[in-house]
């Protein structure tokens, strides 16, 4: 069983909406359920599941919880299939190289990061590449932000592990590639010595380096 709490306040018009949607879930699975929580009227048990916003769904099944913030069709059956996954998927952080810590607090730090993705059901470890082949686990290598260059020897391991169908995300911040620029250039990626302005759209009181986006495509990441 699967058993849904949904946080808003009795008054809300969203409600109606998303009752539709529980509906549907419930009609297809009687295995599914859901309740109504006003988190103005029962602050306690909004605080127990660390409800910060109106229209927060929490979901409940197979000893996890899942929350959904922005409650629609995708984002509600992909909680349903993260709780009833058998596996958890591992995230690997690369260290040795001044990289963002998942242990930091800090502004510059990804705990908070590290702590979302373990709500989400992820495992997240770190991994020095100089000690250790990529595992054979990782569902996605991170190099977060490295402040001195990797070694031909980790470029060679993260390559060997792409070559068995791995994935690598690369955050690179302004004018330092890590000793990336020709190990991304294999891939088709070129990293140039580069700043993007917007001579209009900038922050008010700001320079060109502080752009305002206020326009999107239609994508589900911009959705909301």
């Amino acid at each position: 069983p699967i058993e849904i709490k949904a946080f808003y306040q009795d008054t809300q018009p969203e409600r109606i909406k998303i009752k539709e949607l529980l509906d549907t879930y419930t009609y297809q699975s009687p295995k599914l359920s859901y309740t109504f929580i006003d988190p103005d009227r029962q602050p306690a048990l909004a605080r127990q599941y660390e409800v910060k916003t109106y229209g927060t769904l929490i979901l409940e099944g197979f000893g996890r919880k899942e929350t959904v913030t922005l409650p629609d069709e995708q984002s509600i059956t992909r909680a349903i299939l993260r709780l009833t996954s058998d596996t958890q998927k591992v995230v690997y952080f690369l260290t040795g190289h001044g990289e963002r810590d998942i242990e930091d607090a800090e502004k510059t730090g990804l705990s908070t990061l590290k702590s979302d993705l373990e709500k989400s059901n992820y495992v997240v470890k770190k991994l020095n590449l100089m000690r250790n082949r990529v595992p054979d686990d990782a569902a996605v290598v991170v190099i977060a932000d490295p402040q001195k260059p990797l070694f031909q020897e980790e470029l060679t391991g993260i390559t060997e592990y792409l070559n068995r169908g791995g994935r690598v995300l690369v955050l690179l911040a302004p004018f330092r590639d890590g000793g990336m620029t020709e190990f991304m250039a294999r891939y088709g990626l070129k990293i140039k010595q580069d700043i993007v302005i917007d001579r209009i759209s900038r922050m008010f009181g700001g320079d060109y380096l502080i752009p305002i986006i206020n326009t999107y495509g239609r994508h589900e990441i911009t959705e909301n």
